[in-house]
């Protein structure tokens, strides 16, 4: 016996890619047991279950990774999708492309990847720099777990030669 057993129910479901069902999602104890087409809820319910109405929100019955970074991963692909591009150069100009002509002092994006670059190395500000000298860059890389900078933007946020490296953490620099 896992505990007790409460079903939620709602008429969106989202059970798997493009398919939503009217039904209900049974729980047992804290662990996801089953999920249902309302057509079941009869073999579940009795007086000692605990029956939750969702209505029409939706629910997703899932095993969740709490470190993914939905929001910054989705900013990351903003502006061209760069993690695809074989090299620093690549990625500055589809970057560009994409971003030439948005009305913008400061441009996020990104989602690059150095590991598919020539030699894995990482990316200077000099390249963005050429294509955005009067923007500020803020490119996320594939992990969301560091960024590359043009000039504009180091300056803006106080970031030059001096700066010490935080903590847990390193800027890597062109000089």
């Amino acid at each position: 016996d896992m505990g007790k057993m409460r079903l939620l129910k709602s008429k969106n479901i989202f059970i798997e890619k493009d398919k939503v069902i009217d039904g209900f999602v049974v729980i047992k104890g804290n662990r996801i047991y089953d999920v249902q087409p309302i057509t079941n809820i009869a073999k579940y319910s009795n007086d000692e279950v605990e029956v939750v109405d969702y209505g029409d929100k939706t629910i997703m019955p899932a095993f969740n990774d709490a470190h993914v970074h939905l929001l910054l991963a989705a900013i990351a692909d903003k502006g061209g999708f760069l993690r695809y591009c074989n090299s620093e150069q690549e990625a500055v100009e589809l970057f560009y492309e994409n971003n030439k002509d948005r009305d913008s002092k400061f441009l996020i994006g990104g989602a690059w990847d150095h590991f598919r670059w020539p030699g894995q190395k990482e990316p200077t500000k000099k390249s963005l720099d050429e294509k955005f000298p009067d923007k500020m860059v803020f490119l996320l890389n594939r992990e969301v777990h560091g960024a590359w900078c043009n000039s504009k933007c180091l300056e803006y946020f106080g970031i030059d030669k001096n700066t010490p490296d935080p903590q847990s953490g390193v800027i890597y620099k062109d000089e």
